[in-house]
């Protein structure tokens, strides 16, 4: 068996899959290094680790079985094209922990004004207010506050447990009814959770039924709240936050994901056609909740564990096809 691994994974962290080769001797382990070796090698792959395999490419792949996303998102890819071909879709949730812990970050940052509060002493504004009667400008404690987390996978439980530190009471939004480790309750209606809030955290997949699921209709419900997003940014309508945020509606909001991202033919400097970055109850980052070596070793590692399962049983352990 030809398996075909097209990623970064494979250059930065070879050591990592010298022992799942050395314990299959008889499949050939083939690194792609370029766009043409990854071309040529899909002619013969049975089983392909890519994170984004278009439509053409796929006509070129004739033997393939397979095919392995080395990270959580799926959404860019159609499915059913790939069940009408018999071609097995898997993915890797391995670095849950570290993108619960970048959720931790941004929410500790822009809860406690951190980013806003370094930039005004830079200015010289320590943020004393002269009024004898209140002479601090406050920020808000997580400690002991009510949490919402929208989605209960590997990310929101990792979340739910370093949240635990903090004495929070943690509702989990989810269609099942048994609580998660770490949780205290679920529900599966979404303006409990929003209404539940003084801290929402948003850890799901973008899908025909999370796309928009914040928006202008119910965004109010998060009056007062600070909203943290590590998910997808469409999951929450950009106009609805962008407004929520400026007014003041909402408290504040910690931004890991974006309405576009940046292209070779269109860079951006910001990831929404609004200013989110002007605002000073808002922390933005680009996306990189999974970059650290630890994160993206989990990711080949979840890969990794995939494959391991498809050879030994004929079906990778995150089958979603």
């Amino acid at each position: 068996m030809n398996i075909l691994f097209y990623s970064h994974l494979t250059a930065e962290f070879p050591e990592i899959i010298l022992p799942l080769k050395e314990s299959y001797p008889e499949h050939d382990f083939i690194y792609a290094q370029s766009k043409d070796e990854y071309l040529e090698g899909l002619k013969s792959a049975h089983v392909l680790i890519y994170g984004n395999l278009s439509p053409e490419d796929a006509e070129i792949a004739s033997s393939l079985k397979l095919l392995i996303i080395p990270f959580t998102g799926t959404a860019h890819l159609d499915l059913d094209f790939f069940r009408e071909r018999g071609i097995l879709v898997a993915n890797s949730p391995g670095n849950g922990s570290i993108v619960a812990e970048r959720a931790l970050a941004l929410a500790m940052a822009v809860c406690g004004r951190v980013l806003e509060f370094h930039i005004d002493m830079s200015k010289g504004d320590w943020h004393r207010t002269g009024n004898p009667q209140k002479p601090f400008d406050y920020w808000f404690s997580m400690q002991g506050k009510q949490v919402s987390i929208l989605g209960t996978g590997d990310i929101g439980q990792g979340i739910a447990k370093l949240l635990k530190g903090f004495d929070c009471k943690i509702k989990g939004y989810r269609r099942e009814t048994v609580i998660p480790q770490h949780f205290d309750s679920v529900t599966a209606s979404i303006d409990e959770a929003l209404e539940f809030a003084e801290i929402l955290f948003i850890a799901l997949p973008i899908s025909s039924e999370t796309d928009n699921l914040i928006n202008q209709s119910n965004i109010d419900k998060l009056n007062g709240s600070f909203l943290i997003n590590v998910g997808r940014g469409k999951i929450v309508n950009e106009a609805a936050l962008y407004e929520a945020l400026s007014t003041g509606k909402l408290a504040g909001a910690g931004l890991d994901v974006w309405y576009d991202y940046p292209s070779k033919a269109k860079p951006l400097a910001t990831g929404s056609a609004l200013p989110f970055h002007t605002l000073p109850n808002v922390v933005i980052s680009p996306h990189a909740a999974s970059h650290t070596p630890e994160g993206k070793q989990g990711q080949l590692m979840g890969v990794l564990r995939a494959l391991e399962s498809y050879l030994k049983k004929g079906v990778p352990d995150t089958l979603l096809t």
